[in-house]
């Protein structure tokens, strides 16, 4: 262990944590072989790290490069990850489309020069994130669970209703974003299916203390806008729900790259999107477990804060909870059912359909259609969220639903601690708790995310956070980002516009 001692204190302190402790376990248990085992560090205990292909662009000499450089420097592996990156100069070409036929030949190369340096690979399986593309169909895109209202005074005859208003846009934490509905000619979305049309009576309080009294019309009779309804006496709240797709693309989607984010809740979209992203694959380079892909990868669930819905929901809610979701579908629209306990506990029991949902209809299945087809699944399924962006899941359960779990730490910024000094973004610990629940060895850390000090950070700013990280219980470092940069790209060369930018073009790379 002498020996071990000196060579540690030799070594440059970057990378004293990547090396040591990512594998202090296997020191304890072998402490005779500590200074081979340091020397020669296991496959899982190397790093890796997000390789981004800037708005799916690549060239072949740099892959070759890269890859090289990489495994000169032990890193096990990266993840190949097409996104979009914001070029207010617009300097960066538009690039390829995702899984577009020149796309998966840089894929296809990129396979085989890593197999033949024994690197691991990974692949993120859409353009940005979330999930979601272009043969995503109407169906299949996430949704949400839109009112239209009404005040009436009875008894009348209704013939005609209104549609719920489309919005156009979400907020965020930090921004506001555009959706893009599909419209018809005739003013309604291009897909939407009524969920409820009911009427109640209208109180001050936004109480109804007898649901008896709620008014559940047929949707089935709803034409479009028009119906045949008669409200008896009284003053009433008309109110009709649908569910409809937000129209929310991809998150920093590459300009060739189309679509919108699949309908996460559901197993018809996400069936149809891992067959369709590993078809994709399999008829440019074969079986899958024949080449280097050891893994593909689904990113941190981001959305807005919404009324989740999907056309599996209603039925799904019933199976768990042994009672029908429809009585209380007033409580979406404001109003509360019996009294507030009551109300909590049906919201209760709505959240925890959607969790899982999230759970087996995602994680679950999508496991197992990778297994189907000899690869792993990794994902960052157990958050970030609040108060970035809302995870509507049980994050243990969704953790134990991959192969691989990641979560992620920040090469910090002031705005990302509570005034109690408490780190919002930092995803570690429950990460690693998950992994001690399940079983799993690797616990993967999205490392460094930033969006602060591009090209300024040194080593031992970095060791001081990977630190922290691998003490909370991180096990494997997931450079974020390790941009993949073509010739033309110059130096230091396209670079993602949030991480803290590992790459052969930095000034430290050779040490």
């Amino acid at each position: 262990m002498k020996v071990y001692i000196q060579f540690i204190k030799s070594m440059p302190l970057f990378f004293i944590p990547i090396f040591c402790l990512s594998t202090a376990p296997r020191f304890i248990a072998a402490q005779a072989t500590a200074e081979e085992v340091f020397m020669h560090p296991p496959q899982d205990a190397k790093p890796r790290g997000y390789w981004i292909w800037g708005h799916g662009n690549f060239d072949y000499v740099r892959i070759r490069e890269e890859l090289k450089a990489f495994k000169e420097k032990g890193l096990g592996g990266v993840d190949i990850f097409d996104m979009g990156i914001a070029d207010p100069y617009e300097i960066i070409p538009a690039g390829n489309e995702f899984l577009g036929e020149t796309m998966l030949d840089g894929i296809a190369f990129a396979l085989k020069e890593a197999e033949k340096l024994d690197l691991a690979m990974g692949f993120s399986v859409s353009n940005g994130w979330n999930a979601g593309g272009s043969w995503t169909e109407p169906d299949e895109m996430i949704m949400r669970l839109l009112f239209w209202k009404d005040t009436l005074n009875g008894p009348v005859k209704i013939s005609k209703i209104g549609f719920p208003e489309l919005p156009t846009t979400f907020l965020k934490p930090y921004g506001s974003f555009e959706l893009f509905p599909q419209i018809k000619k005739d003013g309604l979305p291009e897909y939407y299916d009524e969920v409820a049309l009911v009427a109640y009576p209208l109180k001050e309080d936004s109480l109804i203390t007898d649901p008896d009294k709620i008014i559940h019309f047929d949707i089935s009779q709803i034409q479009g806008n028009k119906v045949n309804l008669d409200l008896p006496e009284g003053q009433w709240v008309l109110s009709r729900a649908v569910v409809s797709p937000l129209g929310q693309k991809m998150w920093m989607r590459s300009d060739n790259t189309k679509g919108f984010i699949m309908d996460h809740y559901s197993k018809k979209a996400t069936k149809h999107h891992f067959e369709h992203v590993i078809g994709k694959l399999e008829q440019r380079v074969g079986d899958l477990n024949q080449t280097a892909l050891e893994r593909l990868y689904l990113c941190s669930f981001e959305a807005e804060d919404y009324i989740i819905w999907s056309p599996e929901l209603q039925e799904e809610f019933f199976r768990q909870h042994g009672y029908e979701i429809e009585p209380y579908i007033p409580v979406f629209a404001g109003q509360q059912i019996i009294n507030q306990e009551t109300t909590q506990r049906f919201l209760h029991d709505y959240r925890s359909t959607v969790s899982e949902m999230f759970v087996n209809n995602h994680y679950r299945q999508a496991r197992s259609i990778c297994h189907e087809h000899g690869v792993l699944l990794a994902s960052e399924s157990g958050g970030p969220g609040p108060p970035l962006h809302y995870v509507p899941t049980e994050d243990l359960k969704a953790l134990g639903a991959v192969d691989i779990m990641r979560g992620e730490f920040w090469n910090r910024k002031p705005r990302y601690f509570d005034k109690n000094g408490n780190d919002l973004v930092q995803v570690v610990r429950n990460i690693a708790s998950a992994a001690h629940i399940y079983g799993h060895k690797i616990v993967e850390m999205e490392s460094f995310s930033s969006h602060q000090k591009h090209w300024q950070e040194t080593p031992l700013e970095l060791k001081k956070i990977a630190d922290n990280a691998f003490c909370e219980g991180m096990t494997r470092v997931i450079y974020h980002t390790m941009p993949h940069s073509p010739q033309e790209a110059g130096v230091p060369g396209w670079s993602y516009q949030a991480g803290t930018h590992i790459s052969p073009k930095m000034t430290w790379w050779d040490f």
